[in-house]
């Protein structure tokens, strides 16, 4: 199963972002094949944010276009084999 997620509370609220490290580092280490953490990114985020989370991902990280709108997350999702299940 794939499945996106996004920083949330925006790139200066860290702990968001350790938050959302933990939890890929957690999926990583435990779900091993069954689970694939996605990262859908906006335009422009710090990359070094989204490198420091790259040993959790087996994919590149996918930028969306709009920033991240709930149409665009739900297509990527269809065309990537990503389940959604809420869309911010």
């Amino acid at each position: 199963m794939r499945v996106a997620f996004q920083l949330f509370g925006g790139e200066r609220w860290l702990g968001g972002f350790h938050y959302l490290a933990s939890l890929l580092s957690a999926l990583h280490e435990h779900a091993g094949s069954d689970v694939e953490a996605v990262l859908l990114t906006r335009p422009g985020v710090d990359l070094e944010l989204v490198e420091r989370l790259r040993p959790y991902l087996r994919s590149e990280p996918v930028t969306l276009a709009d920033g991240g709108a709930s149409a665009v997350a739900s297509e990527l999702a269809r065309r990537r084999a990503v389940r959604v299940e809420s869309a911010c």
